[in-house]
Order: structure tokens, then C-alpha cells, then sequence
């Protein structure tokens, strides 16, 4: 197929039109991605992220959804994942918008059980009971999060909590930051037994925090490494791993992440799209993908690209 007329093959009228949204047969076909220039005067879908609108989501559909018709499924995998990778996309972009990386004020505090623990509802009261106790315990700061929820192949629960404060959160800092031992006590009391946590730094050296946390989230790393806090351990498992592997792990229906009610939703915005003004501003995506949807008569109904683009540097 030549894809330089792709558009031109997938009609702005075709797709909702004929009722091809209800159609469950649907394959979908990874293509080469079109340059920046052929989007020029189209709708996309633009998602701003971060201070500064540092990072840039856009998406383009050949056919957009019309209300109250449903929305495009782009993966052939099945629905449950569909929904978790939509999920996944919506918290890298919330932690993009949220955590820059500062080295006093922000956390990555990981929350573990001593037992095998696989109930999903006393997970999320377990986290609610938890903030509640820290809150109550560090009254000087106002914590935001975003606590993310992980399963393990065993079926065991631990939970991510990135968190970040107005204040320092390391006692090096200041008097007023967290300490480590009262953090713990805090959790154990939470869930009524044992358990543990770690607290880390973000990485200083990451120059996006919503794509490493994104990828370290849905990529299944094996307990004993993820809990070990070695870094350059866990990149070599992660590298390994199939990527997306633990969306496989998630119960049907499950949320997987929490925020906090101060946390930044960053919002897509319909907009036209101008190659020249993205380009000065951005450069060159920093990831691109494209697709095609295709129906059970292999017929194209639907054209998807995806573009990530980070601002460029000083």
C-alpha cells in the first residue's frame, strides 16, 4: 500500500457513515508513520502536558468519533487491555503533568505486604487508610499523589505511590521531611500486619518522568528484583520483559491508579494542526505510530497516528 495517500484512501464520510463502528470482526495493521507535513490544516487531537506545555500528545483520525457512536478500538488485543493501555496512556501523560523530577519535594515510595495479599478491595482502603495516617502525622505539608496499583504473577498486590509536597520530603533536607521509620509504622498500621516500604528519589537523569514510569508500570519485572531498589537490575529485567507484559496480571474492571484530588488531568483539545509552529517549538516527534483499521472484508476504515513530542531544548 502506498501510504503517502492514505488519507485519501480512508474518506472523512466512510467510516461512521456505513456503521463500521459496530463492527466486531476488526484487524489492525501497524504502518510506517506519515511525515509531520501531511497533517498540515487537519483536526488532531492535542494533549498538553507539564509546565510550559513541555510535552505535546497529538493524535490524528482519518475518521473522528462522532458522539454518542462509541470510540475507536486501536489495538488487537483484547478489550480488557485496550482499556488498560488507554489507562496507561492517561497516567503517563498525569505524571508528566505533575512530577518534574525535583529531588527534595518529590517521592517514589513503594508499599509492600508481608503476606501474599490479593484483595483488590482492601488494597484501595488500605491506600485511603495510609494517606489519611500521613496526612494526619506530617500536617505541615500538602501531599498530592498518584498511587499506582501492581500485581504480580503469583497474584500478590504492592502499590507504587509517587508523591510530592510543598515541603522538603527528606529529613536530610529539612527536620520537617519524612521519616523513614515512622512512614513504615504508618503503612503497617494501615493495613493491620506486616509490611514495608522503600522510599527513593526520582532519577535525576530522566528526562521524561511520564514514559519511565509508564514503561516501568506496565512492564513485569520479577518481585524480588522490583523490590531490590537497583536500578540498573531493574533496567536489565525490564529491557527483557515483553513489553506491557503485567497488563496481563489486572482483574476485568479494575482501576489501577489513584490521584489525588490536586493532581493536574491534562485534557485533549481538538485543534488543527500546524506542522511548521509544532516543528519550531517541538522538532521532531519523539515517538510516532501509526495504523490502520481494517474490517472482516479487509477493507481500511480507519486511520490512527499518534505522535509524543518533547520541547526542545535551550
Amino acid at each position: 500500500m502506498n501510504h503517502s495517500n492514505t488519507r485519501e484512501n480512508v474518506s472523512q464520510e466512510g467510516f461512521l457513515s456505513q456503521g463500521h463502528i459496530a463492527v466486531k470482526e476488526r484487524t489492525v495493521r501497524g504502518i510506517e508513520p506519515l511525515p509531520l507535513s501531511e497533517f498540515n490544516g487537519f483536526s488532531t487531537y492535542q494533549t498538553p502536558q507539564g509546565e510550559n506545555e513541555k510535552f505535546l500528545s497529538v493524535t490524528f483520525l482519518a475518521n473522528p468519533p462522532k458522539g454518542g457512536q462509541g470510540r475507536v478500538e486501536s489495538m488487537h488485543v483484547t478489550k480488557q487491555q485496550q482499556h488498560i493501555r488507554r489507562a496507561m496512556q492517561r497516567l503517563t501523560r498525569i505524571i508528566r503533568a505533575n512530577f518534574t523530577g525535583c529531588q527534595e519535594t518529590e517521592a517514589h515510595i513503594t508499599l509492600t505486604y508481608q503476606k501474599n495479599m490479593r484483595d483488590s478491595a482492601k488494597l484501595y482502603q488500605d491506600l485511603k487508610e495510609f494517606m489519611r495516617l500521613l496526612r494526619k502525622g506530617y500536617k505541615e505539608h500538602s501531599f498530592e499523589y498518584v498511587a499506582v496499583m501492581e500485581p504480580q504473577k503469583r497474584g500478590a498486590w504492592h502499590i507504587h505511590l509517587l508523591l510530592k509536597s510543598d515541603k522538603p520530603l527528606w529529613l536530610s533536607s529539612r527536620a520537617m521531611g519524612l521519616c523513614f521509620d515512622k512512614v513504615r509504622d504508618m503503612w503497617r498500621s494501615a493495613i493491620g500486619g506486616g509490611g514495608a516500604t522503600r522510599h527513593e528519589r526520582l532519577p535525576a537523569d530522566v528526562d521524561d518522568y511520564g514514559r519511565y514510569f509508564g514503561a516501568y508500570f506496565a512492564t513485569e519485572i520479577p518481585e524480588d528484583i522490583e523490590l531490590s531498589g537497583c536500578r540498573e537490575t531493574i533496567a536489565a529485567a525490564s529491557k527483557a520483559a515483553e513489553k506491557g507484559s503485567r497488563l496481563h496480571f489486572y482483574p476485568i474492571g479494575f482501576r489501577f491508579y489513584r490521584c489525588s484530588a490536586g493532581i493536574v488531568r491534562p485534557k485533549a483539545s481538538k485543534r488543527e494542526f500546524n506542522a511548521e509552529n509544532v516543528s519550531k517549538t517541538y522538532g521532531k516527534p519523539k515517538y510516532s505510530a501509526a495504523y490502520l483499521v481494517l474490517d472482516e472484508d479487509e477493507q481500511e476504515i480507519q486511520f490512527i497516528q499518534s505522535m509524543e513530542f518533547r520541547e526542545k531544548k535551550a
